[in-house]
């Protein structure tokens, strides 16, 4: 976050910064999948960036694309919502609906085709394919903010309230900074923390201890400039970031505005002489940075651990809604001092014959290995785990438990070794150890709705809508012959209006025959304890201001319904 300086004071300056977020999973398409609907890797079945592993899948598309905050808040609340950047790695493969897909409930959709790119990459412009060069003018995050800004133009303040979810890849790989940027930051290396570039550490799990230990030292220049890329490619999203904030400013709307701004996953440059990547279970990979500005958020800084999955009730409750989910929202009346998250991650190997040059080609278990950083793979088909990250007042932990041959476990108490130097796995008590595994088994036995809440919300700064649809009066909106915005085109065509009546008519449930066949059915219950076999989750997290009894003078134009009228939220917006 060092970089992002107009973030930091914009952002977390004049709301909440969080200091202990972790992800649901510490790689791109499971953690945007919790992040999208609120659940963990096991209960939404997304577990790798593959098709086949649920990301972007035929089933994703069906059973999870449908309860998405995005399409609660179109569905049920008649918001307006825009999408652009990096949606999930598969999105636009040919096999599952390509460009044409655009996920149920998004009116302006400019979805990146594939994984992360700055240059030469193919946006689906509201299910037309358009495709960008090398160009300065051409970088991702620019045209993000170039699109950003034609939505401003257009949108008026009598409209229905809106929802903005901005995506720019940085600072994934290639990481690619614009040209503007390039050099910023030529002298700053990777830091050199306590496990950076360690010795082999035979308490680790055998894809960490699988040499070389340390790393060459001619491997380390080589990490330092990706450190000083990834920083550099943040410059951009930080001048998107003010953008929008001075957009909102502009339009007089920042005052009723929410603006989020966080991650999808952590990323280790030399710890444990790992070369660069996600994956692992340690500090580095799992924990991500979160910060909150809106209405009755004070200026503070909260201890309390926030997972991924959380977002999603956030979401919807800032816009009145509440529906099942994994997480719970931050806006709870009461602040829980004691909580245990589940981080997931199961394996990858290669799907075809690498040909890196290393050793490693002919053993398709392993994944992710390059010749430039030592041959040192990344990933593996059995590096596969579960763990429980808690933290107290007086505790700081995570246990995992790695499902290999081995049944391998990895624990370490941060509150005495914030570096993760010392497995305390094994020379635990043996008692400790038995209520580690039973805690861990029961969250990741738990399914859909059996992370139970309990606690009040507090009250919203405004009269929150009720879970009522039938209620708000819908009015469709016509986008048909809106214009090209910027260097694209076919942003509002009559593709997008046929699929926005499609929408409506759809019934956003599950397939009946699915184990997700109750879903629709289940009531978040509001009761003193949480269910005896699930472990508690978080209560709540900030305070604000009491209901008023009459809209301010300079409240947004509400959504009539019942012939009440609500002040309603306007902006959501996301990097990663």
């Amino acid at each position: 976050m060092t970089p992002m300086k107009n973030t930091l004071n914009l952002i977390g300056g004049k709301g909440a910064t969080f200091l202990n977020q972790f992800v649901a999973s510490p790689i791109c398409c499971p953690n945007r999948a919790s992040i999208l609907t609120g659940r963990y890797q096991h209960n939404h079945l997304t577990v790798n960036n593959s098709i086949s592993g649920g990301c972007n899948s035929i089933e994703w598309q069906e059973r999870q694309e449908p309860n998405t905050f995005a399409a609660y808040l179109k569905n049920e609340m008649n918001y307006i919502t825009f999408y652009a950047g990096k949606y999930l790695n598969k999105y636009g493969s040919k096999s599952v609906g390509g460009v044409n897909h655009i996920p149920p409930g998004w009116d302006w959709w400019a979805a990146l085709v594939g994984n992360s790119k700055y240059y030469n990459y193919t946006l689906s412009i509201n299910g037309t394919k358009k495709e960008y060069g090398d160009e300065p003018e051409d970088y991702l995050t620019d045209v993000i903010a170039d699109l950003v800004k034609e939505f401003f133009n257009r949108y008026n303040s009598n409209d229905n309230p809106f929802l903005m979810v901005l995506s720019p890849p940085a600072p994934h790989a290639p990481f690619t900074p614009a040209v503007r940027h390039i050099d910023k930051y030529k002298n700053i290396k990777a830091k050199r923390t306590p496990n950076f570039n360690t010795l082999t550490q035979t308490d680790k799990h055998w894809l960490v201890k699988r040499g070389p230990s340390p790393l060459p030292q001619k491997i380390l220049p080589k990490l330092d400039e990706i450190y000083r890329r990834r920083w550099e490619s943040l410059l951009a999203v930080d001048e998107l970031v003010k953008s929008v904030h001075d957009l909102l400013e502009q339009k007089d709307l920042l005052k009723d505005t929410y603006i989020i701004f966080t991650s999808d996953n952590g990323y280790h440059i030399g710890q444990f002489s790992m070369p660069m990547d996600k994956r692992q279970p340690y500090e580095t990979d799992i924990r991500i940075p979160l910060l909150i500005s809106g209405p009755g958020i004070p200026h503070s800084t909260v201890t309390k651990p926030i997972s991924s999955v959380d977002l999603f009730a956030t979401i919807l409750q800032i816009a009145g809604l509440e529906h099942p989910s994994d997480g719970i929202s931050f806006l709870r009346k009461t602040l829980s001092n004691d909580r245990t998250v589940l981080i997931e991650y199961r394996g990858e190997k290669s799907n075809y014959k690498p040909n890196t040059g290393c050793p490693s080609d002919n053993d398709l278990n392993l994944a992710l290995c390059n010749q430039e950083l030592a041959c040192k793979c990344e990933d593996a088909r059995n590096n596969t785990y579960s763990c429980i990250r808690r933290i107290s007042p007086l505790h700081d932990n995570i246990f995992c438990i790695f499902e290999d041959n081995e049944a391998y476990i990895e624990a370490y108490d941060l509150t005495q070794d914030n570096y993760q130097m010392n497995n305390i796995g094994y020379s635990m008590k043996r008692e400790h150890r038995y209520k580690f595994r039973k805690r861990l088994k029961k969250m990741v036995s738990c399914q859909d709705n059996e992370y139970q809440r309990y606690g009040k919300r507090f009250a919203l700064p405004r009269p929150a809508y009720t879970n009522n649809s039938s209620q708000i009066k819908q009015e469709a909106i016509n986008w048909v012959n809106i214009s090209g915005l910027g260097r694209t085109t076919g942003w509002m065509d009559s593709h997008r209006e046929n699929t926005r009546r499609d929408f409506t008519r759809r019934v956003a449930l599950p397939d009946p025959m699915s184990r997700w066949k109750d879903y629709n059915a289940l009531r978040i219950l509001e009761t003193a304890q949480p269910q005896a076999h699930c472990p508690p989750a978080i209560n709540c997290l900030l305070s604000c201001p009491p209901i008023k009894d009459s809209l301010p003078s300079n409240a947004l134009t509400p959504v009539t319904r019942s012939g009440a009228a609500d002040c309603s939220i306007r902006c959501f917006s996301e990097a990663s």
